[in-house]
């Protein structure tokens, strides 16, 4: 299958010869590659990996970076304990800023430009939006929830998270905070996403899987498990993106023991088969979460 290919230019950088832009519309038959961004918070920087055009760069981040999304044609938005902030994806640059909050661990672009941000707020969670200018315009309180890591704001204005309290489960509540749906998961959830099927993917950490709930909270399809791929080298499953021809892209977190040895990012088909891994020691220490910029090979 052939995939769209995002191309970036890394300035001050060290990196091999990028493809030249005339080829990238060919036909390719080659091995599995992509061009992605991955979040080491344990480092604490953003790593540009692109196996497409070649090359890359490194950024440091402000304490403990989890979320991160497109924010713009050349611009990635990326949460960290106090905020948020902005990075030229040309060329690594930290464009802007946000250091006034506490506890953040998500941050997501809004339709009308603002920043929604997830605060764990002692046992709450807090739904934050800021402005550009970081003026806090809006506070949402879903109270008695813990664990808190990624939030997704959904079209309806609710939001969905995962949490550890009543046991591991996600979790969407309505614009008031207040709980509307719920589905246990089989370990500590990271990240939860709304298809267009209402069916709901979320990630389950040490459960080592991916996993698509259908509105009763049954499981109907899954990526990953140590059952399925026992020399695959999973440790635990973060972040995710799913690729056309559901291939899913997951962060395999090393946050526990970085001394394990196994990938930072796996890609598994839709037959749940390893079709490429990352992993790089030099180049980051515990990915938690991964964005594709392109693709090919798949």
């Amino acid at each position: 299958m052939r995939s769209v290919v995002v191309l970036l230019l890394c300035v001050g950088c060290a990196k091999s010869d990028p493809l030249p832009a005339e080829d990238t519309d060919l036909p390719y038959d080659g091995p599995p590659q992509l061009s992605f961004l991955a979040v080491d918070n344990g480092a604490m920087k953003l790593v540009y990996v692109d196996e497409i055009g070649g090359g890359g760069w490194t950024t440091q981040l402000p304490i403990n970076p989890r979320d991160i999304a497109r924010s713009g044609d050349d611009e990635v938005l990326v949460s960290h304990e106090l905020g948020a902030a902005r990075v030229k994806l040309s060329t690594g640059e930290v464009t802007w800023t946000l250091d006034t909050q506490s506890g953040v661990t998500s941050a997501r672009l809004l339709p009308n430009g603002h920043v929604l941000l997830g605060e764990q707020d002692g046992g709450d969670v807090a739904l934050v939006e800021v402005d550009d200018a970081g003026v806090e315009v809006s506070r949402v309180t879903a109270p008695g929830y813990d664990d808190l890591r990624l939030v997704r704001r959904l079209d309806d204005g609710h939001t969905l998270f995962t949490t550890s309290s009543g046991g591991h489960r996600v979790v969407e509540v309505d614009a008031t905070g207040a709980e509307v749906w719920t589905a246990p998961l089989p370990g500590k959830g990271y990240v939860a996403e709304r298809l267009a099927n209402g069916d709901t993917l979320a990630t389950t950490g040490d459960d080592k899987r991916l996993l698509e709930l259908d509105a009763s909270g049954a499981i109907v399809r899954e990526w990953g498990g140590a059952v399925a791929l026992p020399d695959a080298g999973l440790e635990w499953f973060s972040g995710f993106e799913v690729l056309d021809g559901d291939v899913a892209v997951c962060a395999n977190w090393f946050g526990h023991d970085t001394s394990l040895p196994g990938p930072h990012v796996v890609a598994l088909d839709a037959d749940n088969q390893l079709v490429w891994s990352w992993a790089d020691r030099a180049a980051a220490v515990q990915v938690t979460n991964v964005l594709v910029l392109g693709s090919r090979g798949f």
